[in-house]
């Protein structure tokens, strides 16, 4: 509701001499997934996806806005599926020697059990700046702000602030590089279940993270962060580790081939064993690594298959879907 409202305010504000766009994607897919011994589904089924997306993007002269809406319902068994939806605001001004960006987000995340329901939601706020140090030279700053709360056996809220930093060196036109520092604040509080007792943690996770792109033969855009935890309920060392890696390659006019890395691994030692509720702050819940071979039949559709292996947190450090899977799929796009 909140980026709608922003979203309006800000259509009233454009000339009529602003552009509009409008664009669409939707993913159809099915397959098998097999599932681990450490799996709350340890035998193998089927599995159904739509992910659709829908993105209403304004521009003028020194500015641009846009609204994208997302959702994903997902089938897996007839004892276990899952909704995820959200909406992005994004809105920037271009300045001769600095860029201003500002990103507004919602998700909420619903996995259905027989016998359990449990939910996710998350609000977000980012804020900073683009800009060239040197000529050569440029990087950013943001500042964010996140609210996450979560309601499975236990109710759990958090709150994070975070400071991205980044420096960008390019080494060629096809090849770049980045580095910088990642810090982020956090508190949380949980709730147990028939019981008045409430368990707290506060910390930081702070680290350095690296960037590559290369674009020209192949794609390959790579980001990576170590993030080391200090906080009242861990013990040193705990750390972890998040990597982002999206590779590509045209074989030929109609075909292609990707490479998709969206994982986090944490390593958390805890000072109250048992309560690790209460460090479970899934900035990202979702984790994979795939590959993925495409057909572009007609113009806005395309044909793929998709091999990789999943793991997905279901809200607590003890429930998961992790495995691996074969799907096939379509995708529409204008």
């Amino acid at each position: 509701m909140i980026v709608a409202l922003w979203f309006i305010v800000f259509i009233i504000s454009i000339p009529l001499e602003t552009s509009a766009q409008l664009t669409y994607k939707v993913n159809l897919e099915t397959g098998l997934f097999f599932n681990s011994d450490q799996s709350i589904y340890s035998e193998t089924n089927n599995i159904f996806k739509v992910l659709g997306n829908l993105k209403y993007k304004f521009k003028r002269d020194n500015s641009e806005a846009s609204l994208s809406l997302k959702i994903r319902p997902k089938i897996f068994n007839n004892d276990f599926h899952s909704i995820k939806y959200g909406a992005r605001g994004n809105y920037i001004i271009y300045n001769k020697n600095i860029t201003w960006k500002s990103i507004l987000s919602y998700q909420y995340f619903k996995y259905l059990y027989t016998s359990n329901n449990s939910y996710f939601s998350s609000f977000s706020l980012i804020t900073g700046a683009e800009f060239s140090i040197t000529n050569s030279i440029p990087a950013q700053i943001f500042l964010g702000y996140s609210y996450q709360g979560i309601d499975f056996s236990n109710k759990t809220y958090s709150d994070f602030i975070y400071l991205d930093t980044k420096i960008k060196k390019s080494l060629s036109n096809y090849f770049n590089l980045s580095y910088g520092v990642f810090i982020e604040n956090f508190s949380t509080e949980s709730e147990i279940e028939r019981s008045n007792k409430k368990h707290k943690a506060k910390g930081w996770y702070f680290g350095p993270q690296i960037g590559a792109k290369y674009l020209r033969e192949f794609l390959f855009n790579l980001e990576y962060k170590f993030l080391i935890l200090n906080s009242t309920n861990s013990l040193y060392p705990s750390y972890e580790h998040r990597i982002n890696v999206l590779g590509g390659l045209l074989l030929s006019k109609k075909i292609s081939f990707f490479l998709l890395v969206d994982f986090y691994f944490r390593r958390t030692q805890l000072k109250d064993t048992d309560n690790d509720s209460v460090l479970f702050l899934p900035t990202k819940n979702e984790n994979h690594i795939s590959i993925k071979l495409s057909y572009k039949m007609l113009k806005k559709v395309s044909v793929y298959t998709k091999i990789g292996y999943y793991r997905e947190n279901l809200l607590s450090n003890n429930n998961k879907l992790e495995g691996m899977n074969v799907l096939l799929g379509i995708e529409l796009k204008n």
